[in-house]
């Protein structure tokens, strides 16, 4: 076909739409659905002027088509089920050649049913999935896509069926607390009748509506703006890839131009075959509910916004459909919508039926390929003809450049052509096996982190048996130093008293009756009440548990009578030899000693088995002391009557208040770090041979000149109980001292 002929085609229709007399015009109406039929856009419900009973049942059994090629509006009766009258704010797709309707709302309630227009048969019918428990939920602003053989629904505003819903679900505010926006995402598959709710990964978009959903490829579908409850209007790109459910969010940092929040904006894909794709949107509603007028192109590939001039008519809730006209050449369709602010109703707003065309080049810029835009008409029947012969022109050029002279010029270009193409695909299998490397590294990494804190808690509870194993031969250590130091059964010349009494005769020794001298721990009979018999007891049973040679040595208990507990004989205590000497220090190898035998008591209560002993009450009058041949004093801890297990702690403030740690005043609380404290409270009243009243504490502190123990006073007196040391680290640091 020659240029002259399709020059000749051109005329001949230009005078045939020239000599029509009448011209059909589409009804005003916006949140309509809209969908490329053929070589034809059709577009069926919405918001119309119109809004009675009457009017939305007649408007159901009809659909306005365009002709993007005589650029005429014609309409056209259809039969069967087709969505309920009156039906707005719906979904639709073109799939297999037929436009498909989803969900949307009629007035009086949401609908989650899924319609389909044959285009041979110009019939509605109701498709009825398998697992209708599976469809989505019944909901308004959703956007629906076609990919391959299947239906893809995502977000929107509806009501859930149920207490779960397979996405998330955000509750409205505003209206009524059962609707809200969901980010829920459904497949319907066309060829097996089922719907399914795929598991994404990576960072998806928020639950929201009026949002734009447009394929790109045969794998990617883009979403841009939209509203939800968090946020109001939205201007975020999200890109999922279909094939492996995985989302991500397109960065706003980089730099350069992005368009401003939006929703009830409109966007479609102008592509090249399935290269090239870049995103087309236009007009929405920003924050003020005002309609926008720009245009903007993204790259999707290189993730850049670009603005489009001139502007469009500003409008909102309107529709975008692209068509390819010829290689490199695309035009888009753009109508209805409304065009004043959002008025609060659907009835009063004013609706608009302008028609404009868009027309796309695919253009080299700076070595990269870009669409622009070379036309921008309106349906006027001026601009009709204009258009009809622009649009020949550029056919006969396009056919002038691959037949004929152009020939050879056709061939080098499309074998160019067919090189880019192997170039992509070649970089598209590059791009697979770095995302494929990358998602094994990242599996790795994350096993190998598992791992490392796996072996770490394996070193921490390692760390925590070897301690306590280290603590109990410390025990060991101490006791068996102890009592070859003073061996806890020697009895000292002055306590025996031998009578003349003789009770038998052995063959290399004589059993004489003789008295020893013991300390009696006498309850006053004023105080016998049943609970002073409970500490009592306690406290034997206490002393029958333990053997150290730094606790005192109980002998038995007399219960009749006067109450009394039987211990070995100590000639004095701590509180007595400092009271004796006030102000006066004691020798600092003093001091160590008895700080010492306290702390090794301690050791062998705290690790004590199944659970640890606390003493409760440690004061420097239950701690009692003997003189030692070497000029010293051997200590020993006395006293139980407060002690308990640790998992048998009920009682609140036991002990002195002088020496009870902050914790003591909650049984929960309590641990051996209560000890320490009052370890650290008689260490200071040790070395200042001062009583260690909490007002005057750290003015006693002050006055300690030994920094090593000073520093450990402080330690044992911490507020933080799990920053106080143990006991077996108090004997290593005190011997560390001498």
């Amino acid at each position: 076909m020659s240029p002259a002929l399709l020059t000749l085609m051109a005329s001949t229709l230009l005078a045939r739409l020239t000599g029509s007399s009448t011209k059909y015009e589409p009804l005003p109406r916006a949140c309509h659905i809209s969908g490329r039929v053929g070589s034809k856009v059709v577009v069926q419900g919405g918001w119309t002027n119109d809004f009675s009973d009457k009017s939305r049942q007649q408007l159901s059994s009809v659909v306005e088509i365009f002709d993007p090629y005589s650029e005429l509006w014609e309409q056209r009766q259809v039969e069967g089920d087709a969505p309920s009258p009156g039906t707005y704010a719906a979904a639709s797709a073109s799939l297999c050649g037929d436009l498909f309707s989803f969900g949307g709302t009629d007035g009086r309630q949401r609908l989650n049913t899924l319609h389909r227009l044959d285009s041979k048969t110009w019939c509605w019918s109701q498709v009825s999935p398998q697992n209708a428990d599976g469809a989505p939920m019944p909901k308004t602003l959703c956007a629906v896509i076609a990919f391959r053989n299947s239906l893809v629904v995502l977000g929107g505003y509806g009501v859930p069926r149920g207490p779960t819903e397979p996405q998330s679900f955000m509750q409205s505010t505003t209206f009524t607390d059962d609707f809200g926006w969901t980010d829920e995402l459904h497949i319907y598959n066309l060829s097996e009748g089922v719907w399914s709710c795929p598991a994404t990964t990576g960072e998806r978009p928020p639950p929201c509506s009026s949002h734009t959903f447009t394929a790109v490829d045969d794998r990617r579908a883009v979403v841009f703006g939209g509203k939800n409850r968090e946020k109001g209007k939205m201007n975020d790109v999200y890109i999922i890839d279909l094939s492996t459910m995985k989302w991500s969010k397109l960065n706003k940092s980089g730099g350069g131009p992005w368009p401003e929040e939006r929703s009830g904006h409109a966007a479609c894909c102008l592509n090249y075959g399935q290269q090239f794709p870049q995103l087309l949107v236009t007009g929405g509603a920003d924050r003020r509910r005002q309609p926008l007028e720009d245009v903007w192109i993204l790259d999707i590939d290189r993730g850049k916004w670009r603005k489009e001039r001139p502007t469009l008519k500003a409008r909102f809730a309107h529709s975008l459909t692209a068509f390819s006209l010829a290689p490199g050449l695309t035009e888009v369709v753009e109508f209805g919508g409304t065009s004043e602010q959002w008025a609060g109703s659907n009835e009063t707003q004013p609706k608009i039926a302008d028609t404009t065309l868009l027309q796309f080049r695919l253009v080299e810029s700076s070595g990269q390929s870009q669409w622009e835009l070379l036309s921008v008409v309106g349906n006027t029947q001026h601009g009709s003809q204009k258009r009809m012969i622009e649009k020949f022109r550029y056919t006969a050029e396009s056919w002038q450049q691959s037949t004929g002279e152009g020939e050879t010029a056709g061939m080098e270009r499309r074998q160019l052509e067919r090189e880019r193409d192997r170039e992509r695909e070649e970089k598209e299998r590059e791009r697979q096996r770095v995302r494929v490397l990358e998602e094994e590294r990242e599996r790795v990494r994350v096993e190998l982190q598992r791992c490392r804190a796996r072996a770490n808690q394996l070193q921490e509870r390692l760390e925590e048996v070897e301690e306590r194993e280290h603590e109990k031969v410390v025990v060991q250590e101490q006791a068996i130093a102890a009592e070859q130091r003073c061996p806890s059964w020697e009895v000292k010349e002055d306590e025996l008293e031998e009578t003349e009494e003789t009770l038998g005769i052995g063959g290399w020794a004589v059993v004489k009756v003789a008295k020893l001298k013991v300390a009696a721990k006498c309850l006053h009979s004023q105080l016998i009440y049943d609970y002073h018999r409970h500490l009592f007891r306690r406290e034997m049973d206490v002393a029958a548990r333990v053997s150290h040679p730094n606790l005192l040595r109980y002998l038995g208990a007399r219960l009749e009578g006067g109450m009394a507990i039987l211990t070995e004989f100590m000639p004095t205590s701590l509180r007595a030899l400092v009271n004796r000497r006030p102000r006066q220090r004691l020798p600092l190898e003093h001091v160590l000693s008895i700080a010492i035998d306290v702390a090794r008591a301690l050791n062998y209560l705290h690790n004590m088995s199944p659970d640890p002993m606390i003493h409760r009450d440690l004061s420097s009058a239950n701690v009692l002391l003997q003189p030692s041949p070497d000029g010293g004093w051997l200590a020993k801890v006395s006293d139980y009557g407060t002690a308990n297990f640790q998992s048998q702690l009920q009682t609140e403030n036991p002990g002195s208040p002088v020496y009870t740690a902050p914790e003591s005043r909650n049984p929960a609380l309590q641990t051996p770090k209560m000890d320490i404290y009052s370890f650290g409270v008689l260490l200071v009243e040790m070395y200042t041979c001062d009583f260690p009243a909490p007002e005057r504490r750290a003015e006693l502190m002050e006055s300690i000149d030994h920094p090593r123990l000073l520093n450990l006073i402080r330690q044992c007196l911490n507020i933080d109980r799990d920053r106080r040391p143990t006991a077996a680290q108090l004997v290593d640091l005190l011997h560390a001292m001498q």
